[in-house]
């Protein structure tokens, strides 16, 4: 009986885990998509992408 309840309780763990897992990573992906609606950051990577471009015509 002692064998089964202790049992249970790894089992019990076991899901809390793994739900700690789960919205972790939820909170992953909505971090990620901020990220990428983030207007700031498409700016950035214009800017970068412009700034190369002059960089290959300075050295051409």
């Amino acid at each position: 009986m002692v064998e089964r309840k202790n049992f249970q309780k790894v089992r019990k763990s076991k899901q809390l885990t793994h739900n700690k897992f789960k919205i972790r990573s939820i909170s992953t992906k909505i971090r990620q998509d901020l990220y990428f609606l983030n207007p700031f950051r498409k700016r950035q990577i214009k800017t970068r992408n412009k700034s190369k471009f002059y960089n290959l015509a300075y050295f051409a």
